[in-house]
């Protein structure tokens, strides 16, 4: 549906823009809007505490400083999120994840009947949203349903919390029925030679995973440890802190169950484990921080710090968020000029190429360099067929541009660049240097031919 929605109804019905151009010039303002709405939760979740004194409200501060720099991130000129899937595949899981999460919260004191409906309704869409929060939601609740028998809880809530873990772990055997968590080792199968396998890339793995997993979120987790320990000590926040440590664990343990698909090359050119990939770590860093505001919330609410340490840590905050932003610009700016701005002609040579190879219904021949890097993946028919002088009857691609305009119907071959280059100049068409360097700042928003079928005229 957001697919849909960004990447042809709004730009290209609405606007008439072209959606490359509507993604890279303007989609980051419509980003900003949608992350300050996922904040909301986060911030319903501190705001469960309500003082008048604006100190206690400081975790909410630290919220807004980690989004504003996200969101610094995301306005810089041309940088974007890459695929709107992608945008909508780590926020919205985790969106609901929180949600969740606030109304276990809310339901701690008070649960009544239509909060049975709101949480079972809540874990479904968490289990069939995203891998990672569907094996989080499932042990998570499993273990906090087990810690709940040693604290005293009315029977509605421990009700509440069966009918959640049954719910979660139908939701996990309709996830598994449509072939998830396998990912590409969808050829995986359960016999003895496997667990040899595991047995034997269990050391390589265990250090890999405390690496990812705490060594590179070393001060999230000091900071997380040392807040459960505190507030154990000097409060009574028991079914709060449990259910941090219960969905931590849940986590943690989807991390290590990554041991079961082994390692990948799909970037870097490397085999690495999948508690590396980028996605998942990101989701990640999102829940642990979320955690730690919400006992940090705790801390401020049960005064165990005194005023004057809250003050001395906004502080500290608003000077490393600057100076974290400041580090940060180099990189966005090498991102810019030797990322996205070479992805974009890419992308818009392989569309001139597509669209008027198929006008004239020939077959569509790209340059086989392509293969050579992984971000070009929605230019090959499959991320692990790459394969010169074959042909594909399609890409990801080719539907991106028929969801646009057009009915692209013929196929595709990869093969050297300079049969490809013969093939699209028998015709007269070439690519200009000033085409090109146009391009790199902005897609030639006036040049019809993408569109406008008139250009072979």
């Amino acid at each position: 549906m957001f697919i849909k929605t960004f990447g042809k109804y709004i730009p290209y019905d609405i606007f008439n823009i072209h959606p490359s151009d509507f993604k890279s010039e303007y989609f980051s303002y419509i980003e900003s809007f949608l992350i300050i709405i996922f904040c909301f939760i986060p911030l319903k979740i501190m705001f469960l505490n309500k003082s008048d004194n604006i100190i206690y409200k400081l975790p909410v501060i630290v919220y807004l400083f980690v989004i504003s720099f996200f969101m610094y991130s995301l306005q810089k000129s041309n940088l974007m999120l890459l695929t709107y899937d992608g945008f909508f595949r780590l926020n919205m899981p985790i969106f609901l994840f929180l949600l969740l999460f606030f109304y276990l919260l809310k339901t701690i004191n008070i649960c009544n009947y239509k909060y049975y409906f709101v949480i079972s309704f809540l874990t479904i869409l968490c289990c069939l949203s995203n891998e990672l929060t569907c094996i989080t939601v499932l042990l998570g609740t499993l273990i906090y349903t087990f810690l709940s028998l040693f604290n005293k809880i009315s029977k509605k809530r421990f009700y509440l919390l069966c009918l959640t873990l049954i719910v979660s772990i139908i939701s996990t055997l309709f996830l598994i029925k449509f072939g998830a968590f396998t990912r590409k080792c969808s050829n995986i199968i359960f016999n003895l030679s496997y667990f040899k396998h595991i047995l034997k890339i269990f050391p390589i793995f265990f250090n890999d995973y405390i690496k990812s997993m705490f060594i590179n979120h070393f001060i999230g987790y000091i900071l997380l440890v040392s807040q459960i320990i505190v507030l154990y000590i000097k409060t009574n926040e028991r079914n709060g802190l449990n259910i941090v440590i219960s969905y931590l664990l849940g986590l943690l343990l989807f991390f290590f169950s990554l041991i079961g698909i082994g390692q990948y090359q799909y970037l870097y050119g490397v085999n690495i484990f999948w508690i590396f990939h980028p996605d998942i770590q990101t989701m990640h860093e999102l829940i642990l921080l979320s955690f730690n505001l919400y006992l940090f919330s705790l801390i401020c609410k049960n005064k165990i710090l005194k005023n004057y340490f809250l003050y001395i840590i906004f502080v500290i905050l608003i000077i490393s968020s600057g100076f974290y932003i400041y580090k940060n610009i180099p990189y966005y700016n090498n991102v810019l000029e030797n990322f996205l701005k070479p992805l974009r002609v890419i992308h818009y040579k392989a569309e001139k190429i597509i669209r008027l190879e198929n006008l004239k219904n020939k077959t569509i021949y790209l340059d086989d360099q392509i293969f050579e890097d992984q971000f070009n993946w929605d230019l090959f028919y499959d991320v692990n067929a790459k394969e010169k002088n074959i042909t594909y009857p399609n890409n990801p691609y080719i539907i991106f541009l028929n969801n646009i305009d057009g009915n692209i119907t013929q196929k595709i071959i990869f093969t050297d660049k300079e049969i490809v280059e013969k093939e699209f100049t028998a015709e007269g068409m070439v690519f200009s240097d000033e085409e090109l360097n146009k391009i790199k700042f902005n897609r030639l928003l006036d040049d019809n031919f993408i569109l406008n079928k008139k250009f072979l005229d």
